[in-house]
Order: C-alpha cells, then structure tokens, then sequence
C-alpha cells in the first residue's frame, strides 16, 4: 500500500507536458560537430551530394569544395575524421568561427594518423539553427599560429600517384608532372642505394609525399626555423608529427616541399636538391639527434654520389669559408641567412673527411651514435671518428680548397 501511494503521488503531482524540463538547445560547437561528422562520412563514403550538403551556397564556393571532395578521395586515406574545438568556436554576429582538427592517415605513405588543424567560417543554413560551411582555410590564422597546412587543403591542388610518389602539383607544375616524378623515382633509387638501414630497424620503403606548388603557404610553414629568408630555398623536407598541438608528439612522416622554381632549373641540380631532401625522408628521424651539420652534411653526400667527381659543385662562398681557416662545424647561426651555402659545403666536406679517414661505415656508425643523445657532440665524434671535431673541420677545408681552388 505505501508503494502504491508513493506511485500515485508522483503521478498526481505532474500535471501538463509543460511542466517537463524545457530541451537543450545545441550548443554552436555540438552543432559543428555534427555537421562535420556528416562531412568525413561523406568523404570516406564518397558521397558527393552528402559532402556539398555541408556547403553554404554560392557557386564558386560549391566548385571550389566540389574539387576539394575530388582531391580527398583521390588521396589513399586509411583513416579520416573531423571534429571541432569547442575551445576555438567564435561567434561572429550570426557566422562562428572554428578550429577544426583534422584526423588522416595516407596509406602507406604515414606510419600514424595525423592530427592536423585548419580553421573553419561557418554561416548560417537554410533551417532554424543550422549551420553551413562558407569556408575551410584561414591563411592569417595559419601563420598566425604557425600551422603547417595539409598540402590537399590549399585551392587549385592536383593530386597524382605514380607508383612509390604521391605529388600534389597545381597550373604550374602539373604540365611537368612526367618530367618532375620520373627525377623523384630516379632519386628514390639512387638515395636507397646510398643510405644504409638502420642497424636496430627496416630500409626505407622508397614512398615519399612531394609538394610543389606555386602557393608559398606550405613551403613558407614547413621550412625550418633557422633565421635568414624562406624565400632562398628551393625546397625542404620537413616532418609531420602525429599531433601539431602537441609538442613533442612523434613522427609520422616526412615529406618534401619544392619551391616552384626548382621545376625551371637545370636537371643536374634539380636532382641534386631531390636527392638531397630524399636523404631526410630516407633517415626519416634517425638523424633528428645529431648535429646540423652532420644532417646537412649527410644529405649533401649522399645527393653528390650519383654525380661525377666534375659535376659536384660548390659555391664560392665556400671556397673563400675554407680558406679562412675555420676551427668549428657549422652551426645552426652558420645555416642562416647568405652563410647557408657554405655552411653546407663545409658540412659536405666533413663528412668526406670522415669517409677517407675512417671509411664509409664510420659515417653511419656517427649518426646512429647520436640517436640517443649527447651533451659532448664533439665527444662523440672523437670517440667513433678518432678524430677531433677542429681538425676534421681543418682537414674538410684543406680537401675543399685542394678539389675546387685551381
């Protein structure tokens, strides 16, 4: 009887549904959130209709995002997913502005899924609270907050696979696309021949990510922070980490960037740089410890082998450096600004020393010395080389000058 009156109070003691707790309007991020769920279903679906449904209208904008779909599902995606930062939502009047993260994997190109992040402008949709998308790149907040864009993210990007390079080219570089992956492939097989596996790990699979693109965006956010202007390189290999909001997050690939002048320059030295930046996608980060100028000096090596002994060229910058009579590797001060061309040429020649003093093992013995680390660099490079750091710099000048200054 007690529970029965306990039941019946509760049910006399409601009333009308509109007495009922009110519902919960949808937060402006829950409602993002959504949309962008729809959005990467539509993409790992292949559903266009799906996708453009997530489009504010305006026929650029729908032509613009209908390629965007086009590049995606071109890419070997193993994994895709969106979702907002409810942190990074601002409201703006009746538009929100949104960080995003972007979660992908490109399949056999990256060992991790990457978290990436863009920053949306979203308006209002054609029902009651819904929203569309107006647009999905933000150049000022990019370099704002120094985010490295995804290279299928940028407008007018043409995605091509060829066997082991995956390229996204755009109206400049597309018309040399067989020229410019025909140096790639060549230089993938000429790198693996060159550059020895590690001796706790796997060779190198010879995939490799190439960008080259007109935009600067992408070469100017992947280009490393060694001072001097951006505009002077003619391209870079830069790693991308499993999560760019976190610092220290580990490697899930490295990929190269090419400056679009590159494309116009002569074979040899296009194939040079080629080499070069496939050296650090090769080593991926087995070199990540060890001094600047053993990574440059390696690459600049390892992209001179497939060269005859006329064709490895120096600047004369760098004659004049090893007539100087130098005493230190280059450092990091040394790579910046108009030094840079010399630095690496010293750097080359010291690891040329090291090869006809100690043989070519030793090279590679000294980068993986380093991969767990050191507060005496010079240490241990005497204690591998049997050589003091000032006299292998001594001997790099003295071999440099011998060769070129005639």
């Amino acid at each position: 009887m007690l529970l029965l009156a306990s039941l019946g109070l509760v049910a006399c003691s409601g009333g009308s549904d509109d007495q009922r707790p009110a519902a919960t309007a949808p937060s402006p991020s829950d409602r993002i959130d959504a949309l962008l769920r729809v959005r990467a279903a539509a993409v790992r679906d292949g559903d266009r209709r799906a996708f453009l449904a997530t489009v504010a209208g305006g026929t650029t904008l729908r032509r613009e995002q209908s390629a965007l779909f086009d590049r995606l599902r071109a890419l070997p995606l193993r994994d895709y997913r969106l979702r907002v930062e409810p942190a990074g939502v601002v409201r703006e009047g009746r538009r929100f502005r949104a960080v995003v993260e972007e979660t992908s994997r490109l399949s056999g190109f990256d060992n991790a899924s990457v978290r990436s992040r863009a920053r949306y402008l979203l308006v209002p949709g054609p029902r009651s609270g819904s929203l569309r998308i107006a647009s999905t790149v933000d150049g000022a907040w990019q370099r704002r907050n120094r985010v490295v864009p995804q290279p299928w993210s940028l407008p007018g990007v043409r995605v091509v696979r060829e066997g082991p390079v995956l390229a996204f080219l755009d109206a400049a570089s597309a018309p040399v696309a067989p020229t410019l992956l025909g140096a790639v492939r060549r230089s993938i097989a000429d790198v693996a021949q060159v550059v020895p596996p590690p001796s706790d790990g796997t060779p190198w699979d010879g995939l490799v990510v190439v960008s080259a693109l007109a935009d600067p965006s992408l070469l100017d956010a992947a280009a490393p922070a060694r001072g001097g202007e951006v505009g002077s390189l003619d391209g870079v290999a830069y790693e991308v980490p499993t999560d760019a909001t976190r610092v220290g997050s580990r490697v899930a690939a490295t990929r190269v960037v090419l400056a679009p002048r590159i494309l116009r320059a002569d074979p040899v030295s296009r194939d040079r740089l080629l080499r070069h930046e496939l050296t650090h996608v090769a080593l991926g980060t087995r070199d990540d410890r060890a001094p600047l100028w053993l990574q440059e000096g390696l690459a600049e090596w390892v992209s001179t082998r497939a060269l005859p002994p006329g064709r490895r060229t120096v600047p004369a910058a760098a004659i004049a450096v090893a007539r100087s009579d130098p005493r230190a590797l280059p450092t990091l001060a040394d790579f910046a600004g108009p030094a840079a061309p010399a630095a690496y040429a010293v750097s080359w020649w010291a690891c040329q020393a090291i090869v006809d003093a100690a043989g070519e093992s030793t090279l590679w013995s000294l980068l993986d010395a380093f991969r767990d680390g050191s507060d005496d660099p010079d240490g241990v490079v005497r204690d591998v080389v049997g050589i003091a750091p000032r006299w292998l710099v001594a001997r790099a000048a003295r071999d440099l000058v011998d060769t070129y200054a005639r």
